[in-house]
């Protein structure tokens, strides 16, 4: 939860930056954990300490982090906590762990040395009968920890209540920071509950790093249920998790950001192979869905007057036992789908590739290739498809029915081949009505957009998720893999007007120019870095 704070003060044209600490460019790319930040510290570790006679220093620790949590009453914003926990087996020995605001919890170390390596020490928080692991509270960290084998069952209240969330529960929380963990193999406690893996309901969660495997419900959210929640998805990995709907994350009445996140082979018995969408909207940006599998919507579903932003995902290889191999589309909310693959998906009605029923939405920039039975099918739907290849033709400006060329797709690469119709062919308006924040994104491998693939002097955004021959990174203007002061000042020799003649150095939105929107775009690829 610690950041740099970063100043930006604009003399437009001239940049002045004040910033504490070391520049992004410079930093390691798995930074050592740094507790200067905090006012009290203390150890647990299951081998080596005591809960009767430990004292929860590193000398003498305590021995379980239930029972370590369960002694502390003065944790606040002026007094935080860092719980270091060695590797081992947590007793647990009173479940579940009930966390305290204010209190951060780090796994991942060595109990004798407590010199961390969260792959090497493994610090693990086991279920046990009848309880979740975990519940949650307001501003807190949990990094670095295994969650697994919970079977929480009926709730401890009178009279008792179904109330899922296996591993994990966070129930009216906010400033919660999960990190580095792996949930799995975690089950909601009967075929009427939610979330097998983490449920939150009325919280705001992130999510950053983490691994869902193998969690399991009867009902919805295989490896995340979201009710009335505000969750962010970073770096995400969601694998073989099954459930009633959406079995790497079911959403209703929430808004959600995910953003590089991984879904394969996730399995729904009705709806959202890997995500479904209940009365929520959510942004859907670099994210790979592949052999994932659901009734309708293998990859995902979006239903019940939901609304979504997919931008430069792969959606590839899932699988509809009914219609909407790759997407399901439904309800009165508008649907945009910008740079994204939608290949080689496969339904037995329909469409395999989007299947969309009575919504309205906007299909840009996009490859529908190998799909059967066909790309998209459309029952009451009014779409807007341009710029976009479809197999079989799709009336629209700019759109194409031809082979898009793919690198290797026998082997998962979908990138283009030098030649292909993709390049250089998407909306020459793109980039111009974008938000900075879905522009900083780059393309599926995180390359510059609006790149001149084809040599012609005229940069232009290809279909697609991939852009053929991109080299650069969003808002690195030196190439140098980082995004620092240096970038900003070399922005500051290319403001003003367009010239009307070649490429403007800087460009990120393809207006020919670097003005307010440029710096915008760098602004955000700097705070995503950090």
């Amino acid at each position: 939860m610690f950041k740099q704070r970063v100043g930006l003060i604009l003399f437009s044209p001239v940049f002045f930056l004040i910033f504490g600490g070391a520049s992004i460019s410079s930093r390691a790319a798995t930074p050592p954990l740094d507790l200067t930040g905090y006012d009290q510290i203390r150890y647990v570790s299951a081998s080596t300490g005591s809960n009767a006679t430990g004292e929860g220093t590193i000398d003498s620790p305590w021995a379980s982090v239930s029972s370590a949590i369960y002694r502390l009453e003065d944790a606040s914003e002026d007094n935080l906590y860092a719980f270091l926990v060695a590797s081992g087996t947590d007793a647990n020995d009173f479940p579940p762990i009930l966390m305290k605001p204010w209190i951060h919890l780090y796994g991942g170390f060595d109990p004798t040395t407590w010199e961390r390596g969260t792959a090497k020490h493994k610090t693990i928080l086991l279920g046990k009968p009848g309880k979740p692991i975990l519940r949650g509270a307001d501003h807190i960290v949990l990094d670095g920890l295994i969650i697994r084998d919970a079977r929480p069952g009926l709730s401890d209240t009178n009279p008792p209540i179904k109330s899922g969330g296996g591993g994990i529960k966070f129930r009216s929380v906010s400033s919660v920071l999960v990190s580095n963990c792996t949930i799995t193999h975690n089950e909601a406690g009967s075929a009427y509950q939610d979330a097998g893996g983490v449920s939150c309901i009325d919280s705001r969660v992130t999510f950053a790093d983490c691994i869902f495997s193998e969690n399991r419900t009867g009902k919805n959210g295989g490896g995340v249920y979201g009710q009335d929640s505000d969750l962010e998805f970073v770096r995400c990995v969601f694998k073989g998790n099954s459930s009633t709907n959406g079995a790497g994350v079911f959403l209703l009445s929430s808004v959600a950001s995910l953003q590089e996140c991984d879904f394969v082979d996730n399995e729904s018995i009705t709806g959202g192979g890997g995500l479904c969408s209940h009365r929520s909207s959510s942004e859907v940006t670099r994210c790979r869905f592949t052999h994932n599998e659901a009734f309708v919507g293998g990859a995902a579903g979006i239903f019940y007057d939901s609304s979504c932003f997919f931008s430069n995902c792969l959606v590839i290889s899932n699988t509809a036992l009914g219609e909407g191999g790759g997407l399901a589309l439904s309800g009165d909310s508008f649907h945009r789908l910008t740079n994204c693959t939608i290949a080689r998906n496969k339904a037995s009605v329909g469409s395999g590739g989007v299947q969309s029923y009575g919504s309205a939405y906007s299909l840009v920039n996009c490859i529908l290739w190998g799909n059967e039975p066909n790309g998209i099918n459309l029952v009451d739907a009014t779409p807007s498809v341009a710029y976009s290849v479809a197999q079989g033709g799709l009336p629209g400006i700019g759109n194409v029915d031809a082979d898009p060329m793919f690198v290797d797709p026998e082997n998962g690469d979908f990138r283009l081949q030098q030649g292909s119709v993709c390049i250089d062919s998407g909306s020459p308006e793109f980039g111009r009505g974008l938000p900075p924040r879905f522009l900083v994104h780059g393309d599926f491998d995180g390359w510059v957009r609006i790149w001149d693939g084809d040599g012609d002097g005229q940069p232009r955004v290809d279909m697609g998720a991939f852009e053929f021959g991109s080299s650069a990174k969003v808002g690195d203007l030196t190439s140098d893999s980082g995004i620092d002061a240096l970038d900003l000042f070399i922005a500051q020799s290319v403001w003003g007007p367009p010239t009307g003649v070649g490429t403007v150095y800087g460009d990120q939105n393809g207006d020919n120019r670097f003005n307010a929107r440029d710096l915008l775009i760098l602004e955000y690829a700097w705070r995503k870095l950090d």
